[in-house]
């Protein structure tokens, strides 16, 4: 671009403008004014919309804005990219700084896709880099139909509620906001159009081997065509998930307040986690699946711990019966003695038969 569009609220076309003030309000519900923003830029058009955005609001919004640009390492035009992110950072008055991960190298070390180490290492440098900066967040520009992408991939990797809702719009423990969930991308793109501002599209995003572009290109045509509404519906489930999960975490907070869980060692040395019986008794199902998952999360493993885990406990819980280990992947017991569960690191790995089938034994040592 030749020559750069004056960016301001009372240079903008009324309907844009109206477009920046609605953002103001999701902005300002998410707590994000007088406080330094980290931007992770990529110099697509979410992003680049993200950017427009908040130096409009910035001002009115009493914003510090930063970004970083992360080069994966992985496409030869990320040089025309990068270059372009520097022109519209330099416009825009917002600081940049640029790094490059090494994602071939995470991924030869720990056998993850190439998706996944690219997503681990792209937030390790926007953490990393919000720290050096002390910034308070991390702003991305994930919207409504990345939201919705989300919500069908956890929907087949048998997620549970709230999880199901999709990723949040605000992450405090990962000092992390994602403020255009509500927004559909072809009205950040219309945004971008109007004021002739330019963006990158990366073909990777076309690479049907990633699954992510699966969901996209296969799944969320057939959903848009049976509900045109489709992005508002899921809009909705995300915002009951949040209110849900606020619910349930307000609600087991009290409950841990009256009867902690325990941590203690085994009498073999290992670190194990016990819910008394106290505790237990004084939740109801629902309320127990969720305690599970929080103890068994206690536990660093990268193997996940899905509903029916979570359910074949319950079920051992229920029934009654003393002396029961249940083992479960990531090489994790849980053990139940008279309406007592203890949650520990098993001494020896299980057998992949045994992983498979989550297998149920019986002891008569007390856990």
């Amino acid at each position: 671009m030749d020559q750069w569009p004056s960016l301001s609220l009372p240079t903008l076309p009324k309907d844009l403008a109206r477009f920046c003030l609605d953002c103001e309000r999701n902005l300002r519900a998410l707590g994000l004014s007088h406080t330094h923003l980290l931007l992770a830029l990529s110099g697509g058009a979410d992003s680049t919309a993200l950017a427009c955005l908040l130096h409009v609001l910035r001002q009115r919004l009493s914003l510090t804005l930063s970004a970083l640009l992360c080069d994966h390492g992985l496409r030869k035009e990320v040089s025309e990219e990068i270059e372009g992110v520097r022109r519209l950072t330099r416009w825009l008055s917002i600081p940049l700084s640029v790094c490059t991960l090494d994602v071939t190298g995470r991924v030869q070390k720990t056998n993850e896709g190439f998706e996944e180490a690219g997503r681990k290492e792209r937030y390790k440098a926007l953490e990393k880099e919000r720290k050096r900066l002390g910034a308070s967040f991390i702003v991305t520009a994930h919207q409504a139909d990345d939201l919705a992408e989300d919500i069908l991939m956890r929907l087949c990797r048998g997620t549970g509620w709230p999880g199901l809702g999709g990723m949040p719009a605000f992450d405090a423990k990962r000092h992390l906001v994602r403020p255009l969930l509500g927004i559909p991308a072809k009205r950040l793109r219309l945004f971008l159009k109007r004021l002739d501002i330019p963006w990158f599209e990366d073909a990777s995003n076309s690479d049907l081997q990633f699954t992510r572009n699966r969901f996209r290109e296969a799944l969320l045509p057939f959903f848009h065509k049976e509900n045109p509404n489709i992005l508002a519906s899921f809009g909705h489930l995300a915002h009951l998930a949040a209110l849900d999960q606020a619910f349930w975490s307000d609600y087991l907070e009290e409950k841990l307040a009256l009867h902690p869980l325990l941590t203690e060692k085994t009498a073999s040395g290992e670190d194990a986690i016990r819910l008394s019986s106290a505790l237990l008794a004084s939740l109801p199902e629902a309320a127990r699946l969720r305690l599970y998952r929080i103890a068994l999360h206690r536990f660093p493993t990268k193997r996940q711990i899905d509903a029916t885990h979570l359910f074949e406990l319950e079920q051992a819980y229920q029934s009654g019966k003393g002396g029961i280990i249940l083992l479960f992947p990531g090489n994790l017991e849980a053990r139940i003695w008279q309406h007592e569960i203890l949650f520990l690191k098993g001494q020896k790995k299980h057998s992949s038969a045994a992983k498979k089938e989550h297998a149920l034994k019986t002891t008569h040592d007390r856990p």
